[in-house]
């Protein structure tokens, strides 16, 4: 019976996680702008009207502040209520933005200990599927599980990845004979990997076929029987009449008769 297929994780793309840093780092940056531009208007106000007894028009009103010692204010012309108020809100706002860099620092670091672990995460699977190829299959389910783990934690239980996975250590099981602990895992991936790429995918098809050939392993030809033929459809579908993937469906769903 041919048709068995172990999944190579697909490399890692940190892109996303690094597009969200840059996102935050976007923001602080405007925000620290507009503080330098309110910072230079002060300046301005100060130097034009300090000490000159001139009265600056309504709408370019100074903004006055006053020395952290307690002297009287540097500027003669007291400040507007709504200046004041906008003292103090520079003042939280630059709190915010120290405790804002503070936490993107803490979230940066984070991202970056995701990636190396992603990264690990697929060493580990091709090293999988280098000791299946070497028919060292109980020395690569313990290098399997732990792929499994670290890809579940970071990336959720309902990543793509998860699927693949979830796929290769089923397959490892049905290569020990192992069927009872792999037929939930080969469910779980095709679950998954329908929900997220959607059921006429080439993925989905693998799926399919590798349930199948559990079953087929099994003595169940019934229950392999309609997942060959939904294998066969979404391949041809997809992939076209004379794909290999094609002429290994045909190959299997033969067999059962």
């Amino acid at each position: 019976m041919a048709g068995i297929t172990m999944y190579r994780i697909t490399p890692h793309n940190p892109a996303p996680l690094r597009y969200i840093i840059s996102r935050q780092i976007f923001s602080l940056t405007a925000i620290f702008q507009g503080l330098i531009i309110l910072h230079r208007k002060a300046i301005f106000y100060i130097f034009s009207y300090a000490g000159s007894g001139l009265q600056p028009e309504p709408e370019i009103s100074p903004i006055c502040v006053r020395i952290l010692t307690g002297r009287d204010s540097i500027c003669k012309i007291e400040p507007a209520g709504d200046e004041v108020s906008m003292m103090k809100k520079g003042q939280i706002g630059g709190i915010i933005i120290v405790l804002v860099l503070f936490l993107s620092l803490i979230f940066s670091q984070e991202v970056m200990g995701q990636e190396k672990l992603l990264d690990e995460a697929e060493r580990l699977n091709q090293k999988v599927i280098e000791l299946y190829g070497q028919g060292r299959y109980e020395e690569a389910i313990s290098y399997a599980k732990r792929a499994l783990e670290i890809v579940e934690k970071i990336l959720g239980r309902e990543h793509p990845d998860v699927a693949t996975s979830l796929n290769n250590l089923a397959e490892l099981y049905v290569s020990t004979g192992r069927y009872a602990e792999a037929e939930p895992l080969h469910k779980r991936s095709l679950a998954i990997s329908e929900k997220a790429l959607g059921r006429e995918h080439p993925d989905v098809a693998k799926g399919l076929n590798n349930l199948a050939l559990l079953y087929y392993s099994t003595g169940r030809y019934s229950e392999a029987e309609p997942l060959y033929k939904r294998s066969l459809e979404i391949d041809e579908k997809a992939l076209g009449r004379e794909h290999p993937d094609v002429a290994t469906s045909l190959n299997n769903l033969a067999l059962l008769y």
